[in-house]
């Protein structure tokens, strides 16, 4: 069940991520993240878009917290903001690896929920 609303809100995610990054990505030759700084990244996107879901932010001021949440959260982890979007952009055209990447971020999410339990 946890599992179902986890990849619910991963869709939605990347419906906002997409939203967010189309007018100031580009893609190139320029390197990537890994899958695991990726999906560590991911991680606390997630529980950022969780965190401002719960809020009942009307659209744009969710797209805007969601905005400065990305720019705290790849500061966080060392990443330009600019490097984890293109990073985005290249999973999404790669399915495959943005599965890899999203197993990666799911195992995280189910730990850190047995943690608390």
């Amino acid at each position: 069940m946890i599992r179902f609303r986890i990849r619910q809100s991963c869709a939605s995610c990347i419906g906002a991520f997409i939203m967010l990054t189309m007018s100031s990505c580009a893609a190139g030759s320029r390197p990537i993240l890994s899958e695991r700084v990726m999906a560590d990244v991911l991680v606390d996107a997630e529980l950022a878009h969780a965190l401002a879901k719960a809020s009942s932010y009307d659209a744009d001021r969710m797209a805007s917290s969601m905005q400065h949440s990305v720019d705290v959260i790849c500061q966080r982890h060392g990443v330009k903001p600019t490097a984890f979007y293109r990073s985005y952009l290249f999973y999404i055209k790669n399915p495959y690896k943005m599965q890899a990447v999203y197993s990666l971020v799911l195992q995280q999410l189910e730990n850190e929920h047995a943690q608390l339990n």
